[in-house]
C-alpha cells in the first residue's frame, strides 16, 4: 500500500514538473522550429495522431495536452486493455505513433507491445515507452520487444518530442521506400502486359532446377514488392539471410538488381503473372 501511494505521489509530481517543463519549452521554441530546415516534408505534428497509453490521470492530462499543443491528434486510454481493444477496432484509425506506459494493472505495456507485434496491420507502427523503471533489464526486456525507444520519467519535454519527429521521419522513409519500389514493380508488370510476354519455358527449365524453395519464397515476396526487412518478417529469418538469396539469385539468373530480377522472373516463367 506505501508502494503504491508513493508511486502515485512521484507520478503526480512528475506530472506538474512536466508540465513546468513544457511550459518553458513552449516560450523557447516560440519562434523555432522543431526541426532542422532541411526537413520541409515534415510538417511539426500536423496530420499525425498519436495513441497514448498510461494509467495515471495527472500524467496522461499533461502529456496529451502537450501533444495537443505541438499540432498532434491524441487519443488516450487508461489501459493497455482498452488501447488494444482501440487498435483492433475496424472503425477506428490506426495511430501514427504508440507512447505507452509499461507498468500498469492487468495488462502491462510489454504484453501489449507483444500484443502489438503479433499483428501484421500493427507492427510496424513505432513504439516508445514511459516509465519510472529504469533499470537496464526492464530497457533490455523492452528493446527485445521491440520497442522503438525509452524514455524513463521523469523526461524532458523536447526529448520526447525529438524522438517522436525522429520516429515519424524514419518511419516516413521508409513508407515512400516501399511505394517506389511497388511502382516500379507495377510499371514492369503493365509492360510486360502491354507487350503480350509469357512465359520462356526453356528458359524455366534452366533455372528452375537451380533456385531453391527458400529462394523461390524470397523471389515471390520480391514480385509483390516487398523489402528485405519485410520478407524477413514474414519468413521469421534475419535481414541478412534475406540478403544472401537475393544475392544468390542475382547470380544465378545472371540479373544485376532487384527490378531485373523481377522482370526475369516474370518473363522466364518463374513467377507468375
Amino acid at each position: 500500500m506505501i508502494s503504491i501511494r508513493l508511486t502515485k505521489c512521484l507520478t503526480l509530481c512528475f506530472a506538474l514538473l512536466f508540465v513546468r517543463g513544457f511550459q518553458s519549452l513552449k516560450v523557447g521554441m516560440k519562434n523555432r522550429d522543431l526541426l532542422s530546415s532541411s526537413s520541409t516534408d515534415y510538417d511539426g505534428g500536423r496530420g499525425y495522431s498519436i495513441l497514448l497509453v498510461d494509467d495515471e490521470p495527472p500524467l496522461r492530462k499533461a502529456v496529451a495536452k502537450f501533444l495537443e499543443q505541438k499540432g498532434y491528434v491524441v487519443e488516450t486510454r487508461e489501459s493497455a486493455m482498452e488501447a488494444l481493444s482501440y487498435l483492433r477496432d475496424d472503425d477506428a484509425s490506426l495511430p501514427d505513433l504508440i507512447i505507452s506506459d509499461i507498468t500498469m494493472p492487468q495488462m502491462d505495456g510489454l504484453q501489449l507491445l507483444q500484443h502489438i507485434k503479433s499483428f501484421p496491420s500493427l507492427r510496424r507502427i513505432p513504439v516508445i515507452f514511459l516509465t519510472a523503471r529504469g533499470m537496464t533489464p526492464d530497457r533490455i526486456a523492452g528493446y527485445r520487444a521491440g520497442v522503438n525507444a525509452y524514455l524513463p520519467k521523469p523526461f524532458d519535454p523536447e526529448e520526447l518530442m525529438s524522438i517522436i519527429d525522429n520516429l515519424i521521419l524514419n518511419k516516413q522513409s521508409g513508407t515512400s521506400e516501399i511505394a517506389e519500389i511497388r511502382k516500379e514493380l507495377s510499371d514492369i508488370k503493365t509492360i510486360l502486359v502491354s507487350q503480350n510476354v509469357g512465359p520462356k519455358q526453356s528458359a524455366n527449365e534452366a533455372s528452375d532446377d537451380l533456385i531453391t524453395n527458400k529462394e523461390k519464397a524470397v523471389l515471390e515476396f520480391l514480385c509483390r514488392g516487398f523489402t528485405n526487412k519485410e520478407i524477413a518478417e514474414e519468413m521469421d529469418t534475419s535481414i541478412r539471410n534475406i540478403e544472401k538469396h537475393v544475392t544468390k539469385l542475382l547470380n544465378k539468373t545472371g540479373t544485376s538488381n532487384r527490378t531485373e530480377l523481377v522482370k526475369y522472373a516474370l518473363v522466364s516463367g518463374l513467377r507468375k503473372k
